[in-house]
């Protein structure tokens, strides 16, 4: 949660200074490098534990602040469709849930399963990367 305030005010005052367009093209490719990035820092290095929580939660922080940041750019796009700020709103708290359930079910009972940490981080880095890949295209 101290991610997604973080985030959340970092991105606000972004928005005022820099293109959407330009800012989420940035985060994307940010979260596509920490995602390729991680695996091998956690898998590779032979860390104490005490290093390696550490680093964890370093990791973990980064992700929140870049997944905080998500809603100010969310808000902002939704708005330039001419949709009211209470209608912004309601439709982000219910993407909000709506995406994390989804994707905790994805995730949890078929992706780490099926496919182990390696090649779940691995699908996450490619459809951040179509992603990031689709909005320089726009």
């Amino acid at each position: 949660m101290l991610g997604l305030c973080i985030g959340g005010f970092w991105e606000k005052s972004f928005i005022k200074s820099f293109p959407i367009l330009k800012t989420i093209v940035s985060i994307l490719s940010i979260q596509s490098i920490l995602i390729l990035i991680a695996y091998p820092i956690f898998n590779q290095l032979n860390l104490v534990p005490q290093a390696l929580f550490i680093l964890f939660i370093v990791f973990f922080l980064i992700s929140g602040i870049l997944t905080g940041s998500s809603y100010p750019l969310c808000a902002q796009l939704l708005q330039y469709n001419n949709i009211s700020l209470l209608n912004t709103a309601v439709n982000l708290e219910l993407l909000d849930h709506w995406g994390g359930s989804l994707a905790g079910l994805i995730t949890g009972l078929f992706m780490l399963p099926l496919l182990g940490v390696f090649n779940t981080l691995l699908v996450l880095f490619f459809v951040c990367f179509t992603l990031l890949v689709l909005f320089l295209w726009k």
